[in-house]
């Protein structure tokens, strides 16, 4: 992953998530994750990339990153990476109750 995403860009999320949790407002972290990606438009740019290229590392970074920040572009990261053969059953199946939760796919038996 650090051939995609610098070592400084993630410790900057780290320390905002750090602060959203010391916030612990309902929407803290979402507020956050949207905050670094406007700052750092070309990561959400990344994340499809991320889930498919990248090793376990970098997709539960993807992951986590596309899950809290819920924005259009990164709900549809998530959805591509969901219904892939990327990653691990576990995350790709998170990620599709995220997506459900969020309304993005409908409640119905899909293929993984």
């Amino acid at each position: 992953m650090s051939q995609w995403v610098t070592k400084k860009t993630v410790e900057e999320l780290a320390r905002l998530a750090e602060l959203a949790l010391r916030r612990k407002g309902d929407n803290a972290m979402t507020e956050a994750s949207q905050k670094f990606l406007h700052q750092h438009s070309e990561i959400e740019k990344l994340l499809p990339a991320l889930f498919d290229r990248c090793d376990n590392v970098g997709c539960e970074f993807a992951f986590r990153l596309a899950s809290m920040a819920k924005t259009p572009a990164s709900l549809e990261a998530l959805r591509g990476f969901a219904f892939s053969k990327r990653g691990t059953d576990k995350l790709r199946n998170e990620a599709a109750m995220i997506l459900s939760q969020e309304g993005i796919i409908e409640d119905e038996t899909v293929k993984m």
